[in-house]
């Protein structure tokens, strides 16, 4: 794969000793990298310093083999998504989408061209002369994306753009988004504290704490392969039992076989059913095994489907 953007040794310090430190970070061609962790852990500030937005104190950002790590925002082949939707509100929406390729100084007929071609992409081509306030967050949120698209920035840069929308808007703007960034091929470095958004979203997901990334990695590898407990613990819902003075057994709520008894099974806990709550076509249980409560998840009168192999197994 072709790296698009890397980051060497990248910090950002700050007088109270917050920021980022130690950051080395490829994100390929064409990929969505979420980058994801609690509040505070340094994730926007990460992103900022991949705009231009934030001075780096040590490192360099490279795009493209290109050192861009003291160019300002504006001379740099990325466009920010903030947070807020930042749109202009005397402007329409079409107005809203044209006015940074009038700074670029593009012909009329090219402008309508690229602004009717996202609009129908978005979706908004009937909304194209309302102006802000008359639109819904989830629509504020996709002209504020198209108004970067529009541009055709090398690097799109997200920084939790849909924290401010209802539960359902969320999921229906992140598939619009895996469209439109399949759509365009455009490497797309996506901030969240979200974990169900990083793991629909992302071909990648590099997971902060403290200022540094622990991990980076597949979905699918950041959920079944954890790097640490930190990272296990983030991700999902997963258990932990003490299996010596060193030693911890963690294990996901789904990955458990509910056995009738414990004689034929060695490796098997046994533990008591505090709490069952019908979850549709599974039971989520309570069960307090030896100092702990835990999670787990079980098929309706917990049969174990006989097509899956569980490592872990619980007298219930």
């Amino acid at each position: 794969m072709t790296v698009k953007l890397a980051l060497h040794e990248v910090a950002k310090e700050y007088a109270n000793g917050d920021g980022i430190h130690h950051i080395n970070l490829t994100v390929n061609a064409g990929e969505i990298l979420t980058i994801l962790g609690p509040s505070g852990c340094g994730k926007s500030t990460l992103l900022r310093t991949i705009g231009g937005f934030e001075k780096v104190t040590a490192g360099t950002v490279q795009i493209e083999d290109q050192d861009i790590t003291d160019l300002p925002p504006e001379k740099r082949p990325t466009i920010m998504v903030f947070q807020g939707y930042n749109l202009w509100a005397r402007m329409t929406v079409y107005q809203n989408l044209e006015f940074g390729l009038k700074l670029r100084k593009m012909s009329k007929p090219e402008r309508h061209q690229r602004i009717d071609e996202m609009l129908t992409m978005l979706g908004m081509a009937e909304m194209a002369d309302k102006y802000p306030q008359q639109l819904s967050g989830g629509q504020q949120q996709r002209v504020a994306i198209g108004r970067a698209l529009v541009l055709r920035p090398e690097i799109l840069l997200l920084d939790e753009p849909y924290s401010a929308l209802d539960a359902k808007i969320r999921v229906q703007m992140r598939e619009e988004l895996i469209n439109i960034q399949r759509r365009l091929h455009i490497t797309t470095v996506f901030v969240t504290h979200d974990q169900e958004e990083a793991m629909m979203l992302s071909t990648r997901i590099a997971v902060m704490k403290a200022g540094e990334i622990v991990q980076v990695g597949t979905p699918s590898e950041i959920y079944n392969e954890p790097k640490n407990i930190y990272v296990a613990s983030f991700i999902g819902q997963m258990n932990f039992i003490d299996a010596g003075p060193q030693t911890v057994n963690a294990f996901r709520p789904e990955d458990v076989r509910i056995v009738a008894n414990t004689a034929d099974h060695t490796d098997a806990y046994q533990g008591t059913v505090q709490q069952s709550t019908q979850m549709g076509h599974y039971s989520q249980l309570t069960v307090r095994i030896k100092d702990r409560s835990v999670i787990l998840f079980a098929p309706q009168g917990c049969v174990c489907p006989a097509s899956r192999k569980h490592p872990n197994q619980i007298h219930c």
